[in-house]
Formats: structure tokens, C-alpha cells, sequence
């Protein structure tokens, strides 16, 4: 098994930013910049988002040494690849 703490860290800082992000988009609607329109704010919270996806997957192709023989755990990764796509295409 190898040490996966990095990536679960990475994992949980990319949701926080996230909600960082998303508290920003609803809380300051005015903002006078371009980078705090609520386009801009949802491209961050979609990327972060993103992240923390495409984190959770090599952390879950990476948590064990050998390649997994079980057909569920195949399933299990094609579904979160599939999870980081669709966020990264919305």
C-alpha cells in the first residue's frame, strides 16, 4: 500500500476551495472586477471541483500495488473517470 495522505490532502483542500469559491460567487454579487463575475466564480468552482475528482481517481489507481482483478472495482474507476469528465465538460 502506498502513502496516499498527499492526495487525500489535495482531495480535501481542492473542495474547500471550492466552497471558498462558491461562498465569494453568493456573497459578493457587485464585485467591480472581472475575475469575481459570477461566469468567472463558476469557472473556479468547476476546476477545484475538477481537481478534487481527478485527485480521488488516481488516489483510488493508486492505493494499491497491484492492479485490481475484481470486475466491481473496474467499475468503481471507470465510474469516477467518468465523474471527472463530466465535471470538467459542465
Amino acid at each position: 500500500m502506498k502513502d496516499t495522505s498527499d492526495l487525500s490532502e489535495a482531495i480535501e483542500d481542492f473542495q474547500r476551495s471550492a466552497g471558498a469559491f462558491e461562498y465569494l460567487g453568493d456573497n459578493f454579487l457587485h464585485a467591480p472586477s472581472a475575475d469575481m463575475q459570477t461566469a468567472s466564480i463558476s469557472l473556479l468552482v468547476q476546476l477545484a471541483l475538477a481537481q478534487a475528482f481527478e485527485c480521488r481517481l488516481e488516489l483510488q489507481l493508486v492505493a494499491d500495488d497491484s492492479i485490481p482483478s475484481d470486475v466491481l472495482c473496474h467499475v468503481s474507476l471507470a465510474q469516477e473517470a467518468a465523474m471527472v469528465r463530466r465535471v470538467v465538460v459542465v
